[in-house]
């Protein structure tokens, strides 16, 4: 369980064991994590991690084709799996419902891989979300301190 920043490899999984998971939180729980996050961390180190949140969103962003994409090269694939199927084997009940299975375990397969990528972008939104309020909290506290 990483709980020291310094050693964190991942920002995600780091605030995920440190503070929970976030997903369900009240709007008081999210202000008592951002309270805590501001005191575990000084303002470097919160900014690390926002521009870390920041660049995994990007990433996800940037190769978000990738995943849209991927239900047109299946469609590919099945056709010439289809077609090369048909070819070979005689047409019959077995070779359709063989088809049919397999066509139906890839759709499966596409909506919790498409599933497990959405719940892994709004988790990754929900904490850019707290770090960035904390980092604003913490800049304010920050310079009261320098004017005061």
């Amino acid at each position: 369980m990483e709980r020291d920043f310094n050693t964190a490899k991942s920002i995600v999984n780091y605030l995920e064991n440190r503070y929970g998971n976030i997903r369900n939180n009240t709007l008081s729980d999210d202000v008592i994590t951002v309270k805590t996050i501001c005191t575990d961390h000084t303002l470097d180190q919160i900014e690390m991690m926002k521009n870390r949140l920041q660049k995994l969103i990007s990433f996800h962003k940037d190769h978000y084709f990738i995943y849209g994409n991927t239900i047109s090269i299946m469609i590919l694939f099945f056709t010439i799996f289809f077609s090369l199927f048909v070819t070979y084997f005689p047409p019959g009940r077995i070779t359709y419902y063989m088809v049919l299975i397999l066509l139906s375990m890839v759709v499966i397969s596409l909506i919790v891989s498409f599933m497990r990528m959405a719940k892994r972008q709004g988790k990754l939104y929900d904490y850019n979300l707290l770090v960035e309020e904390a980092y604003n909290a913490k800049k304010i506290e920050e310079q009261k301190h320098i004017n005061a």
